[in-house]
């Protein structure tokens, strides 16, 4: 997980309700420097949030290694029950206000997160 927590905390709640919302600031570093060590601390976040009711669970990710990082993800999570994971990402942050692109990953998220598969990758709000 990429960036303020809360920047993204606040964000979210322009989307979703409030009540709905937990956020864990897991790591903040550049997802270049990412390492299977690292993915397997999120897969052990997500696996935690397993045990309580979320529909959804929204990994904000730098972009350079989404992929890599979702792959690692699915594999690991590939034959157990878990939330919808969307991680998602932006190629101007958050902290840049409403020019941010992550507004649109946001708004696309609140309208369609139900009908996304179990696992997938959000970028430029598509």
């Amino acid at each position: 997980m990429n960036g303020d927590g809360s920047i993204v905390r606040d964000a979210a709640q322009l989307y979703f309700p409030q009540d709905k919302i937990t956020d864990i600031n897991l790591m903040n570093m550049d997802s270049q420097l990412l390492t299977d060590e690292n993915r397997q601390q999120m897969v052990c976040a997500i696996l935690e949030q397993c045990t309580r009711e979320v529909d959804l669970i929204i990994l904000t990710h730098g972009t350079d290694s989404m992929r890599e990082t979702a792959h690692y993800i699915d594999t690991a999570l590939r034959d157990k029950k878990h939330p919808r994971i969307v991680i998602t990402g932006s190629m101007l942050p958050l902290s840049n206000g409403d020019v941010s692109d992550a507004h649109d990953n946001l708004r696309f998220l609140k309208e369609n997160w139900n009908r996304l598969p179990p696992l997938c990758v959000l970028m430029h709000g598509e």
